[in-house]
């Protein structure tokens, strides 16, 4: 997808909004200037350093372990090798997860018994301390004219996650997956923005896509029972989902690469998928997720169990 490349200042939206619907992603080169990058990458330092602080200060510094799991495609031995399984409870049912949804926690990882932050999130964009990561979603009229321009009327952004990616293996891949599997709605409205803080490049495992697949049904959805705290993978869809592989020169994947600064804009139902990052360059990227909330209906059994009301626009 490296030749997918659009201005996302000098472009106009109906150019945008055709890639869009025809790949079912868009890149976005130039979605922060300079200064806004400096401004979120600022941000980035400061949710760090909120997110340890109440993790000791409220919880007791207790850490909540993300261990991946994956509804889709076949088991990869290699990576669950690496992953610590010791902590299987899952973390998506814990109270610390569940309030993450308005306030910045960390989450972390167990890489062959090393511990690494995985995640921060998942209220970036509601903090008032994180003015630079709510610019980039609340005052951005160009983002409001190509949502719009895809037919979203009150959109808003259900989370906010800051993912580090970081180099040397210590830290687990992505397996292909599509969005609404986790942010579900009837009829499914959800769009993930994704922006590059460092060059995303095939060297330090950029995100991998498979072009065309929004055209794809919902294969999976998770169900979140929040009165018992539990979790189950629904199969809604008998749809192939082709597994990835990194090294394959010719594979149905395309490396999605992004510039510092440049995004990419994704349909919910887009495959998308990572590598772990064996290079020596961290890949540091910040992800929006999009919901529609008019003549949409949230389903109650996502993980946020209601999604905020502060509206994008309408």
């Amino acid at each position: 997808m490296q030749n997918q490349s659009i201005s996302f200042e000098s472009s106009p939206v109906s150019e945008l909004r055709a890639e869009y619907e025809a790949r079912g992603i868009v890149r976005l080169d130039g979605f922060l200037d300079d200064r806004g990058l400096r401004h979120v990458r600022r941000d980035i330092r400061a949710a760090e350093r909120l997110a340890v602080a109440d993790l000791a200060r409220n919880h007791g510094g207790r850490r909540v372990t993300f261990f991946t799991k994956n509804p889709v495609g076949a088991l990869d031995a290699e990576h669950d090798a690496q992953q610590d399984t010791s902590q299987r409870e899952d973390f998506v049912t814990t109270p610390y997860f569940q309030a993450s949804a308005g306030k910045v926690h960390v989450f972390f990882e167990k890489i062959a018994g090393v511990s690494v932050v995985n995640r921060i999130g998942h209220g970036l964009h509601l903090h008032p301390a994180l003015g630079g990561i709510g610019a980039a979603v609340f005052r951005n009229p160009r983002l409001h004219a190509l949502l719009r321009a895809l037919g979203y009327r009150r959109p808003v952004c259900l989370l906010s996650v800051y993912i580090p990616k970081h180099p040397h293996g210590h830290g687990s891949a992505v397996r292909p997956h599509q969005e609404s599997t986790f942010a579900h709605t009837r009829p499914l409205s959800a769009c993930v923005l994704w922006v590059a803080l460092e060059d995303a490049t095939v060297e330090n495992a950029c995100m991998y896509g498979l072009p065309g697949s929004h055209r794809l049904p919902l294969k999976f959805v998770s169900r979140v029972d929040h009165a018992r705290g539990r979790r189950e993978y629904v199969q809604l869809d008998d749809a192939f989902i082709p597994p990835f592989e990194a090294q394959a020169a010719n594979g149905p994947y395309e490396p999605v690469e992004v510039r510092a600064g440049g995004a990419v804009l994704f349909h919910g139902n887009f495959v998308h998928c990572s590598p772990r990052n064996i290079s020596s360059r961290a890949r540091p990227a910040l992800s929006f997720q999009f919901i529609e909330t008019r003549g949409a209906e949230f389903s109650p059994f996502n993980w946020i169990a209601q999604p905020n009301d502060r509206a994008l626009y309408g």
